[in-house]
């Protein structure tokens, strides 16, 4: 069974060395017991159910309350980033800094390179150095630091008091597959639109919600600015353990105004049931 199965792996020899975990011998195997959501929040899931209910209840609230606001669908964004924002500030403390330096520079270059060439090679190169960057066994990561980077004066921001819950690095991983989805998506977001415009007979511009916004604001049902970007990386029910969900799938749900059919409900509990 899963007892046997997971001895069995904990005792073949390491795959990869230098991105294994360490056993408590200090010899690597092919379980990653560094894995957060399987070694601290397993024993937390009455608190973790409590704090879903309570923040779903929040966020239907408020974005209840301002459905008739003419600027609904930037609030349904809003609101979602700033829940995201205050999740990561308590999950990472002063480490927060360097995951929203991350966010910022993969926006600014996706923006940038969306629809030449270079987007996609450039999404996926800087997407593998974040994740490299960040692997404690090697040299780069000691080197992000407050103080290194900074001044030694800061160091104190680097104290594990100062770091929140988690260590910053362990939440690279999937705060860059979001990224690449939303670059890959304004990417083809750009070429929609430029395909569009190449074939257009007269140089009238399209309707708002004809093809993809790619701009900053919410001029349509998919837009890819900053705020929309920031939301997605840290949509908080998913940003500790996942899945990952496409980022313009991400922007549908958000400000569509679709409902959850009783089907829809049932099944959703069945399979929470069973995840429990």
């Amino acid at each position: 069974g899963a007892p046997r199965c997971r001895q069995y792996l904990w005792n073949l020899p390491p795959l990869v060395p230098w991105v294994s975990s360490p056993t408590d011998d200090g010899r690597p195997n092919w379980i990653d017991s560094a894995d957060i959501q399987l070694r601290d929040f397993r024993g937390s899931l009455p608190l973790l159910l409590a704090a879903a209910a309570l923040l779903s209840g929040a966020v239907r609230g408020i974005l209840a309350y301002t459905d008739a606001w003419p600027r609904h669908t930037l609030m349904c964004i809003l609101v979602r980033m700033l829940v995201g924002v205050g999740f990561l500030l308590y999950i990472h403390g002063a480490g927060s800094f360097f995951l929203f330096v991350l966010i910022l520079a993969y926006y600014s270059m996706a923006r940038f390179l969306a629809g030449s060439r270079l987007a996609v090679p450039a999404a996926w190169c800087v997407a593998i150095l974040a994740i490299a960057g960040k692997e404690p066994r090697w040299p780069v990561r000691q080197h992000i630091t407050f103080s290194r980077i900074f001044s030694p004066s800061l160091s104190f921001l680097d104290a594990r008091a100062n770091q929140g819950e988690y260590d910053w690095a362990e939440s690279v991983n999937l705060v860059v597959l979001r990224l690449l989805s939303f670059s890959l998506d304004c990417h083809q977001a750009a070429l929609k639109v430029a395909k569009g415009s190449s074939v257009a007979v007269s140089a009238q511009p399209a309707a708002a919600d004809s093809e993809p916004a790619l701009h900053g604001g919410m001029g349509g049902p998919r837009s890819y600015g900053l705020p929309q970007c920031v939301a997605h990386a840290l949509y908080a029910p998913l940003f500790l353990a996942g899945p990952t969900i496409r980022y313009d799938d991400f922007l549908d749900q958000c400000v569509g105004r679709t409902r959850s059919t009783k089907t829809h409900l049932g099944w959703y509990h069945l399979q929470l049931t069973m995840a429990i």
